[in-house]
This record gives C-alpha cells, structure tokens and sequence, in this order.
C-alpha cells in the first residue's frame, strides 16, 4: 500500500468513489453515509469484535487479518496544574453522561463504544495505546522525517 495524506476525509472520499484510490482507514461514523448510499463497501472493522453499528462487517481477524486491532478514541484533557476537585467532577459528570441509556444508545448508533471512567484509568489507556504504537513503530522500522 502506499499512505497517501489527506488533510480530511471529504478529498479521501471523493477520492474513493472517484475511483482515484482503492482504500481508506476512515471512522464507521464518517463512512456510513457512503456504505450505505451503495457508493463504498466496508471490507472490515478494526475492532476486536464487530461494531453494533455494523454488523455485518466483518472483524480484521474475520476478513483474514488477525492481531489488528485499532480502535479511534476520544478522551478530556485539562492544564498539569488543574485541581483534583476539578479533574474528579469532570471525570465523574462524563462518566455518568457516557453511561446514560440514551446517549450509550445514540454513540452505539455512530459505530464506537460509550465508555468513560476514573482519571487513573484513562491514564493507563493512554500509556497503554502509547505502547502498542511505539512497538508497531519500532517493528516496522519507521523513523520521523
């Protein structure tokens, strides 16, 4: 394969049904319109199991691409020096804003996973994912240029 950097998925898109490109990693959110339009197919989900969203989408492992599994995650950040009261009520106000029936209901909908938790914990997925990549990085050979 060859990367080729877009600055958006609109270029890529037009890109893929234009016939210009054969691929694109993209979000199911972003590509569900055009899946289901008829104008992209979806070959695979890079999650560990298939995405509610759909369901009849192969995993990567399913396709024939096992140990793949790449998951897009948002999170809330704040200032080092922001006050633990702070940090602790933003973390727990999200969390119950995650784990909320309708909003579990309507991100499940868009393709990802409600989740929300403690500072310590999304910490340990930060350092986690940090050092899968950096693994991924170093197998592969790749350095910054």
């Amino acid at each position: 394969m060859t990367h080729v950097p877009y600055k958006g998925m609109g270029a890529a898109y037009a890109d893929l049904v234009g016939g210009r490109i054969n691929m694109s990693f993209a979000t199911i959110i972003s590509a569900q319109t055009h899946i289901k339009s008829g104008r992209l197919r979806a070959l695979a989900v890079s999650q560990a199991k298939r995405a509610p969203a759909m369901p009849d989408t192969p995993t990567l492992a399913e396709a024939g691409v096992p140990g793949v599994v790449v998951v897009n995650w948002y999170g809330l950040i704040a200032p080092k020096a922001t006050p633990k009261a702070i940090v602790d009520r933003i973390a727990a106000e999200t969390a119950r804003a995650m784990h909320a029936p309708d909003m579990i209901k309507r991100i499940t909908a868009d393709g990802p996973e409600a989740v929300g938790g403690t500072p310590a914990e999304f910490a340990r997925h930060i350092s986690t994912e940090s050092d899968q990549w950096r693994r991924g990085i170093k197998q592969a050979g790749i350095k910054a240029q």
